[in-house]
């Protein structure tokens, strides 16, 4: 249940983050250092390693079926192809934030 309450404010940090013109692996970065010594520091620390080698955020996602599932990835996939992702990250916090 805690892991999924920080996925819900990682996704709505991060949408802030890119509303203010941040990139995304300085985003990432920032979300690791805010999240230090949480269940989810390690996988933000994996998405944004996996950003710096040039993946995209839905590959990176994809990786932690465990912590995003499909609809997730897909979501993000189609913020990212249609360049709208600020705009898609509360929406999918706000469907994450449905199972708690």
């Amino acid at each position: 249940m805690l892991m999924i309450l920080y996925v819900v404010v990682f996704f709505f940090r991060l949408a802030e983050d890119l509303r203010a013109g941040h990139p995304m692996l300085h985003s990432l970065r920032k979300s690791q250092e805010e999240f230090a010594g949480t269940s989810i520091e390690k996988t933000i620390k994996t998405l944004a390693d996996n950003i710096e080698k040039g993946s995209t955020l839905f590959e990176a996602l994809e990786k932690h079926p465990g912590v995003f599932d499909e609809g997730v990835v897909a979501l993000v996939k189609g913020g990212e192809t249609a360049g709208c992702l600020d705009h898609v990250l509360p929406v999918i916090a706000d469907y994450v934030g449905g199972r708690l």
